[in-house]
């Protein structure tokens, strides 16, 4: 990905695997708004195409209502979504994602107070995945970050393909994602370690 051209990003909006990975947790992601619009489904955009790029090119992010950081390669949206789940319990998502003009997507979303996240199930999650037979799941890992139970794997399809990490952070759950279309991944593999490792988790009062 070269670096003049990847700062052309694109609007960061989830493709299929990353929407199949909201939709289990039990989050909606629609388009966003304009800077500072409150959307009527609850998304609130605080930052668009932002950052300025470090001593190593990246683009480091603080989610503005989250509590957490990460750093991309490209800049970022910053944006807050909320919506009910069906027994009237707010369901808060802070996003930070972008998009590359190759289209690698990545994402990190800090998912709070449902409760799809507070019974969150890394071994449920992954089969998830697996029950579509259109998927392939593989590099399946569970590890700890900073102290908390964390899980990763890979899945593709015909088209797409992503590598994927879920931390379990009480009360809700991160959700570190790059999805890319699966004839890049040469492409995409050397990013993927930097981003999730950039990750920085603030204690939730």
């Amino acid at each position: 990905m070269e670096q003049e051209e990847s700062t052309r990003s694109r609007l960061y909006l989830p493709n299929s695997l990353t929407w199949f990975a909201f939709l289990f947790l039990g989050v909606s992601v629609v388009p966003p708004p304009t800077v500072g619009q409150k959307a009527p489904a609850g998304l609130t955009m605080h930052r668009q195409q932002a950052g300025t790029p470090n001593a190593k090119g990246w683009y480091d992010a603080k989610s503005t209502e989250g509590h957490f950081s990460v750093s991309l390669p490209i800049p970022f949206n910053d944006f807050t979504v909320k919506v009910k789940e069906k027994d009237g319990t707010e369901v808060v998502s802070y996003v930070i994602g972008s998009t590359s003009k190759e289209g690698f997507k990545f994402s990190a979303t800090e998912m709070l107070n449902g409760r799809r996240t507070r019974e969150f199930d890394a071994h449920a999650y992954v089969e998830k995945f697996k029950a579509d037979k259109r998927n392939t799941v593989s590099n399946e890992t569970l590890f700890e970050v900073d102290g908390h139970s964390a899980i990763q794997f890979h899945v593709s399809n015909a088209q797409q393909s992503a590598f994927m990490r879920a931390i379990v952070v009480p009360p809700g759950v991160l959700l570190l994602i790059v999805e890319y279309p699966k004839r890049l991944e040469r492409d995409v593999i050397s990013l993927v370690k930097h981003f999730f490792d950039s990750l920085k988790i603030e204690q939730i009062m």
